[in-house]
């Protein structure tokens, strides 16, 4: 009797759609500074976060646990509260990250009926204190000062990647 070798992976349709929300925000996360440096292809971010966005939404209805209302909630209100935060700040937060925050809401989704679906408010946090750690760090070790900018994408990528994996059902 001849035994075939397994080499097909079962992947639960959850986990699937996990990895590549994931992947995609990692991959968001390492073009970040090569696409959007300061002062140079300002306009260049849009296309690809907004498609992001429409991806996401289209994804949020063949996710469990995602409906297309916590998507379109998430996006909405993560992207409002970040515009807020760069209206009032001075160069504080630009509007990459505005849309960025858009899109990690909608990757992650919102709802308010039931805590376990807070992922957006989640990862928003998360990013703000990795964000917060690394700048602290940098501070310490004098490599940046108060005056120097610190890209903040990166770290909510990290923030949205966290939440998502944390999500992951146990196999």
């Amino acid at each position: 009797m001849r035994v075939r070798p397994r080499t097909a992976i079962r992947v639960r349709p959850r986990t699937a759609v996990t990895i590549a929300m994931a992947s995609f925000l990692g991959l968001v996360a390492f073009l970040w500074p090569f696409v959007v440096a300061p002062g140079t292809f300002t306009s260049t971010e849009t296309p690809p976060l907004m498609f992001g966005v429409l991806l996401a939404l289209v994804l949020a209805v063949v996710t469990p646990g995602l409906s297309l209302v916590r998507a379109l909630t998430g996006g909405a209100v993560i992207g409002v509260f970040f515009l807020l935060f760069h209206l009032a700040s001075r160069r504080g937060i630009g509007l990459g990250d505005v849309k960025l925050g858009a899109l990690i809401g909608a990757v992650t989704g919102l709802g308010f009926d039931n805590p376990d679906h807070l992922q957006a408010i989640y990862a928003v946090t998360g990013g703000v204190f990795l964000g917060g750690a690394a700048a602290l760090l940098l501070l310490i070790t004098r490599l940046r000062s108060l005056k120097d900018p610190i890209p903040y994408g990166p770290f909510l990528c990290a923030g949205a990647v966290l939440v998502l994996f944390q999500g992951l059902p146990p196999t």
